[in-house]
C-alpha cells in the first residue's frame, strides 16, 4: 500500500463484503500495518478514517465487526508523534526497520501464532 487513502478504501470494500455475507465475527482485515508518513493521507489520519468507517457500520446496522489492529510504523522517534498515532487509535508504535521478532510478538499478543509456532523460527 503507498499511501494511506488506499488503505481506507479497502477496509471501506471489506466491510462493504463483511456486510453481504452477514460475518459479524470475522473482520477482513485483522492487522494493518501504516507507515505514520504516507502520501494522499498519513498513517494517523488513515487510523481515524477506518475507525469512522467502523463506527458508521455500527449506527447504520446497529453491529460492529472486530476493529483490526492498527499498527504505526514508522522512522519518527519523538514523543510527539507516537502521541498523535496513538490519539488516532493506533494500537502500537513501532520504529523502522521492524524486527520479525517485533512482528511476531505482535502476532502473539494478539494470538493469530502461538508461542510455538513463533519459536520454531528463531
Amino acid at each position: 500500500m503507498d499511501n494511506g487513502l488506499s488503505a481506507v478504501e479497502l477496509v471501506r470494500d471489506s466491510l462493504r463484503k463483511s456486510r453481504d455475507r452477514h460475518s459479524e465475527s470475522t473482520p477482513f482485515y485483522t492487522l494493518i500495518l501504516l507507515d505514520y508518513s504516507m502520501p494522499k493521507m498519513d498513517g494517523p489520519t488513515a487510523a481515524m478514517k477506518i475507525h469512522e468507517l467502523f463506527d458508521q457500520e455500527k449506527e447504520a446496522k446497529g453491529w460492529i465487526p472486530t476493529r483490526p489492529h492498527i499498527v504505526c510504523l514508522t522512522a519518527f522517534s519523538e514523543k510527539i508523534f507516537e502521541t498523535k498515532a496513538r490519539e488516532s487509535g493506533m494500537n502500537e508504535f513501532v520504529s523502522k526497520p521492524m524486527s520479525n521478532q517485533k512482528l511476531k510478538q505482535i502476532l502473539k499478543e494478539m494470538r493469530l501464532i502461538s508461542l510455538s509456532e513463533s519459536l520454531n523460527d528463531v
